[in-house]
């Protein structure tokens, strides 16, 4: 049998490693078939609380379908807080974006304690485990020109009001993914879909609806799913004067570079299992 070492060698579907202090690298690709991979991380992480940790999530929903979690981790060698992850599950094709995250201490060549016994490997390795797997099955993914995107306001910075215009030439399901800054039940940056032919406002973003992004409370995101009638829309987005794209006055959202809000056309379902199920 291949030793972790060969197998994390071989078959590379993603590969972000040797991060070092605050940093957040994302690396995305698209499966053109189902297969199982092995997924290996290794970051910091004590008290039952990851300080540096990695996550995947969907393409087009932005769905989070795997976390690098403290309860599922082990010693990685070295200091105690030095923490690793390995799990296999089986992937759907499509598209997928995988996330690490480092804090401001204790990382690649940047130690405070003893390092892992795997220094170079600190962040996430992701492997094919499938027998037939060759490179050609894996692609990269721009998920800025995903053909599904119906219309998209990112990196909005401070003080900014934008709009794009959409339209759905059937009734359907739209995935609507944003992030902005809110808290005390108010939002200050937020986005909003209103029907062009009426100005009638069919979908806003208001902080019931949200979930913690990551980082400072106040990062809010909302993923969900609105169905359109057939017609013209327009997207719009608005930020107040402080903490947006670049311009964070608190820490920033796990997702930064979609401050902002995109539209994507539903076209079919996508699911991740663990094949450990049912066994």
């Amino acid at each position: 049998t291949l030793d972790l070492e060969d197998i994390l060698d071989r078959n590379v579907v993603a590969n972000l490693t040797r991060l070092g202090n605050k940093e957040h690298r994302s690396l995305a690709f698209t499966l053109d078939r189902p297969m199982e991979l092995m997924i290996h991380a290794i970051g910091e992480g004590e008290d039952g609380e990851l300080h540096d940790y990695g996550w995947i999530v969907e393409g087009r929903s932005r769905e989070t379908i795997w976390e690098m979690r403290y309860r599922n981790s082990e010693h990685a060698g070295g200091a105690e807080k030095n923490r690793s992850v390995q799990e296999v599950l089986a992937f759907a094709a499509g598209s997928y974006i995988v996330h690490f995250v480092t804090d401001g201490s204790h990382a690649y060549r940047h130690w405070n304690e003893a390092p892992p016994f795997e220094p170079e490997r600190w962040g996430i390795t992701i492997v094919s485990i499938d027998p037939g797997f060759t490179p050609d099955h894996v692609a990269a993914y721009d998920p800025d020109d995903d053909p599904a995107i119906l219309a998209s306001i990112r990196h909005v910075r401070n003080r900014t009001s934008q709009s794009r215009r959409f339209a759905m030439d059937r009734d359907g399901e739209v995935v609507v993914y944003a992030l902005g800054e809110g808290s005390r039940g108010d939002m200050y940056d937020y986005g909003w879909i209103e029907n062009a032919a009426d100005r009638s406002v069919v979908w806003q973003m208001e902080y019931w609806m949200t979930d913690d992004a990551g980082g400072a409370d106040k990062n809010r995101v909302y993923r969900g799913q609105l169905h359109l009638s057939a017609g013209t829309y327009v997207l719009h987005y608005h930020s107040d004067g402080s903490h947006a794209f670049q311009s964070w006055n608190a820490s920033p959202p796990h997702d930064p570079e979609s401050w902002g809000v995109t539209v994507f056309r539903v076209e079919r379902p996508r699911h991740i299992e663990d094949p450990s199920r049912g066994r």
